[in-house]
């Protein structure tokens, strides 16, 4: 397949869904939803998504060293300490903002 269009992509994630398990109506609605709970929490039942079980410390040594949250590096470069409960919500807020109105 090509490059998949923007019109491809607002189709595709308003397409409308039977029963499911995240109770949702749309394929929109179920991303969103499974995104949220992978975030929060921080596993798929018993395997980490892509394999690696620090897969949220990209994201968050990211946002420490950007100064969008609050943490340290210890010496060899890997958190010591972070703002877990800012790291949710930063992460919620860009999450949820991928839920707006199709154009």
């Amino acid at each position: 397949m090509s490059e998949v269009s923007p019109g491809l992509i607002r189709r595709t994630l308003a397409l409308e869904l039977g029963a499911n398990d995240a109770g949702e109506e749309t394929v929109r609605g179920y991303l969103l939803h499974l995104l949220r709970k992978v975030w929060l929490d921080d596993e798929f039942t018993g395997k980490r998504p892509f394999g690696n079980s620090g897969w949220r410390s990209y994201i968050e040594a990211s946002m420490v060293a950007a100064g969008i949250i609050d943490g340290e590096f210890d010496e060899e470069g890997f958190i010591k300490r972070i703002d877990s409960k800012g790291s949710d919500q930063v992460i919620i807020a860009c999450i949820s903002s991928l839920d707006c109105p199709p154009a």
